[in-house]
């Protein structure tokens, strides 16, 4: 391999990192986001949530049984989380699996972070799923399948973008 071909390959790598890094600080700045499932006879349903997101991208957030996103992750456990800026006409894309979490020291976190996402976006630290009248409060993880990022406005100051990128980030 000549001295170009490695330094290209380090060039790619750092590419990488660096999309993977500015997504996931977009997702980190925007804990507000459409998540879509269907029903057990394939009619579409959305919803917004408040979320949380790892390193890896996977999602955590927080509803009640007897919600029509609950009763639908359970009977099909695929679901899409879109989160956009019109500022900066950038959106996020996260397909993956639904489960359900059931360690209750992870369920606190979810919680715990929905209470801080929810401060952070609105004007009360509390949530609205909290106002619904359902059932009892149930934490979900989505593990993500695929995540796209579009970017269709201007380049932030001091960083380089084409026009319309669309980022699909390998997994």
């Amino acid at each position: 391999m000549n001295l170009l071909s490695m330094h290209a390959k380090q060039t790619d790598r750092a590419n990488i990192a660096n999309k993977y890094r500015d997504v996931h600080v977009f997702l980190k700045e925007h804990p507000v986001g459409v998540l879509a499932t269907v029903d057990p006879n394939s009619n579409p349903h959305a919803a917004t949530i408040y979320f949380a997101v790892d390193s890896s991208f996977t999602i955590t957030f927080l509803t009640k049984r007897g919600t029509k996103k609950s009763d639908n992750m359970r009977t099909h456990n695929q679901a899409m989380l879109v989160v956009f800026d019109a500022p900066q006409q950038a959106t996020t894309q996260i397909a993956g699996l639904v489960t359900e979490i059931t360690d209750q020291d992870e369920v606190h976190q979810v919680f715990r972070s929905t209470l801080r996402a929810s401060l952070h976006e609105g004007r009360s630290a509390v949530p609205p799923i909290t106002k619904i009248a359902a059932g009892a409060f149930v934490a979900y993880r989505l593990t993500p399948t695929q995540v796209r990022h579009s970017c269709y406005g201007p380049a932030p100051v001091g960083k380089r973008q084409k026009m319309f990128e669309v980022i699909d980030l390998p997994l």
